[in-house]
């Protein structure tokens, strides 16, 4: 087994047994596994429990590969696609909407184009 792929189940298994940080919508847990230098790009594991948000304008493209759960994305336009385990998506920077789950597992890599976050 390589490194890289210990590091990925090591960061897999903190999500299953971390204590959530408790936030309005539901519990939630970040593990960045890397972040470009220029800081525009990130990729990570991220979990979550139930949550309603509407989203104005997502901040950054997002690829996700839901690892456990699913997501309800319903766009402004009325466009509803829901993502389950097993399966990806991307949200394009800008996106509007509304993001409704039960909870959920995923892996992401996200990228801010234009200038670079501090």
């Amino acid at each position: 087994m390589n490194n890289r792929f210990m590091i990925l189940l090591a960061a897999a298994s903190a999500l299953t047994t971390a204590s959530f940080a408790a936030m309005a919508d539901g519990p939630t847990r970040d593990v960045l596994l890397a972040r470009s230098k220029d800081r525009k790009m990130e990729a990570g594991l991220y979990d979550a429990g139930p949550s309603e948000q509407d989203i104005d304008s997502d901040p950054e493209d997002e690829f996700m590969f839901f690892i456990d759960g699913a997501v309800k994305l319903t766009s402004a336009d009325g466009t509803v696609l829901e993502v389950h385990a097993g399966e990806g998506a991307a949200i394009p920077k800008g996106w509007k909407g509304h993001w409704s789950t039960q909870g959920y597992k995923k892996y992401y890599v996200t990228y801010a184009s234009g200038k670079a976050p501090k």
